[in-house]
């Protein structure tokens, strides 16, 4: 778990994770680099935010949306279906 795109960057050096969740802004910046970065080692991503579509950048379009204020059951729906090949989002 990376609470800031620092933290992200650091842990995606060393690690790929199975799939993984996404705020796009963070403390320090935009989780840009992070979708990047997933996308490119083919991990199936959630983009968890309350940004519209025009003001998500395109970094993020190959993962899931979920828009703010979906609930945690929301949440781990979409991870269940996405991971399970689904590539369908709510909101």
């Amino acid at each position: 778990m990376a609470a800031t795109c620092s933290q992200a960057k650091r842990f995606l050096a060393d690690h790929t994770p199975a799939a993984a969740i996404l705020d796009v802004r963070l403390s320090d910046g935009e989780a840009v680099d992070a979708a990047k970065t997933l996308a490119g080692r083919a991990v199936p991503f959630i983009v968890y935010s309350g940004l519209g579509l025009e003001e998500t950048p395109e970094a993020f379009s190959s993962g899931v949306r979920v828009m703010k204020p979906a609930g945690p059951a929301e949440v781990v729906r979409a991870l269940k279906a996405m991971t399970a090949g689904q590539q369908k989002a709510t909101g």
